[in-house]
This record gives C-alpha cells, structure tokens and sequence, in this order.
C-alpha cells in the first residue's frame, strides 16, 4: 500500500524542522498525544554535518485488538524508526521496523519526508510504502496500521504547531 500524508504548517520550514528533529520531541510526544503514543524513547541521533541520523523507539496505543482471528499483542506494533534526515535540503528517508522480529520479517515500511516553503508557513509530506506480507490479511492489517499512522502524524502536525506558537521547546 502506497500512502502520502501532508500537514500544512503557519510557521517556517526551518522552525518545523527543529522541532521534528529536537533530541526533547519524544518526552512531548509522550506526555502530550495520549490518544495515539504512550512511548518515544530516542536510541540513537548522530550529526555528520547537515545530515542526521536517528534511531527512536515508538510505542503507540494498543487500539488493535485482533486482525482476523489473530490476537495482537500490543508490543507487535511498536516499532524502531531508522532514518536520515538532510537538514541542508529539509528531507529525509526513515524505515521503520517492527520490534519484534517475527513481526519485521513480515512487514516492510519506508518512506519519505520533505519540508516545503509556502506562502503561509510549509507544509510536510511523507509519503512511502507499507506491506504487510500475510496471507489474505495483509490488506486488512494495512488498512488498520494506515488508519492508526494518519492519526499519529495528524496528532504531532498539531504538537509540532502548538510547540512552534508557544516556543516551549
């Protein structure tokens, strides 16, 4: 399954870089978006010049209770986001991967992210691809995790805003 999702921003590319890419995000991501994510715990942020790698830890709510007959354990949709981010150009590539590995080998998710100018601010848009490798139910889980990630990005898009207009962060 293909996907793009696009938020619109009244503030600068550069003030919603920053706080996408703030080594604090996660704590507000955390404490401020109960709805969809209960964890962001960041592993990894390494700096080589305008490039920055990250490797960050999302635990999201438990909203999936079962995809067919199968019962989901709430860890099988927490997942390791890897990415690089090019501040000089206000893109990035991320993949991100389930924790738990008989889950990974099952699901593929990777994408792209760009900050763009705008008359009234910039406005982020990622778009990638999710496959979920199970027979029959992989449409279905596609769907669900498509569904519960529009969400998440829809929550931080308004983190991100409510953040830039208080300059808390």
């Amino acid at each position: 399954m293909r996907f793009e999702y696009t938020h619109e921003f009244a503030f600068p590319v550069e003030e919603i870089e920053r706080l996408m890419t703030h080594p604090d995000i996660g704590k507000f991501m955390s404490t401020r978006m109960p709805a969809t994510i209960i964890g962001v715990e960041a592993k990894e942020r390494v700096q080589e010049g305008s490039l920055l790698k990250r490797k960050v830890h999302y635990r999201p709510q438990p909203l999936i209770k079962s995809v067919g007959p199968i019962k989901v354990d709430p860890r099988w949709m927490e997942w390791m986001e890897q990415s690089t981010f090019d501040l000089a150009r206000h893109e990035g590539q991320f993949v991100n991967t389930p924790i738990i590995k008989r889950i990974a080998d099952q699901m593929e998710n990777r994408g792209t992210v760009k900050l763009i100018p705008t008359a009234k601010g910039c406005k982020r848009v990622l778009t990638g691809e999710l496959k979920v490798k199970i027979f029959m139910l992989g449409a279905i889980a596609e769907r669900i995790i498509n569904s519960n990630a529009e969400k998440i990005l829809k929550d931080e898009a308004a983190l991100l805003s409510a953040l830039a207009a208080s300059k808390e962060l």
